[in-house]
């Protein structure tokens, strides 16, 4: 596996305070992406500020932002295995928390470790040996 850990931006499109990004950029080269969920829909105002919001964040580090749409499950397993990452970080997003628990025990099944932040307790029932929950605090 390499040092390069995955960071996924999901409603937090920002760098600074985003307790997520701030743990996986201690813990290896981060690989940032986003991904368009197709499993959600959103209006044409929506639209319009998130592609600003994510040309902004592209701009803010160096073009390096990889932007997908598709299932998220499947694409971020995909990325993992194409670049031989084991380490995945996002941020807690609160229409989601399905997907969260399906992606976590999914991707600890491959192999993959997971780190989730997020202070909401109901997901310490996903926490295993290769799956942690870290809570944000002030940074």
């Amino acid at each position: 596996m390499s040092d390069t850990v995955l960071f996924w931006f999901r409603q937090d499109l920002r760098l600074s305070d985003n307790p997520g990004l701030y743990k996986a950029s201690q813990s290896g080269s981060v690989l940032p992406i986003y991904i368009l969920d197709d499993k959600f829909d959103i209006g044409a105002a929506s639209k319009w500020w998130l592609h600003n919001s994510l040309h902004h964040l592209n701009d803010s580090i160096n073009k390096h932002l990889q932007v997908f749409s598709g299932d998220s499950a499947i694409i971020l397993l995909n990325i993992c295995k194409s670049n031989q990452i084991n380490s995945v970080y996002w941020n807690k997003c609160y229409e989601a928390d399905d997907l969260i628990g399906t992606l976590a025990k999914e991707a600890e099944q491959q192999g993959y470790t997971v780190y989730m932040m997020t202070p909401d307790k109901d997901f310490g029932q996903l926490v295993s040996e290769n799956v942690f929950m870290y809570k944000p605090g002030r940074m």
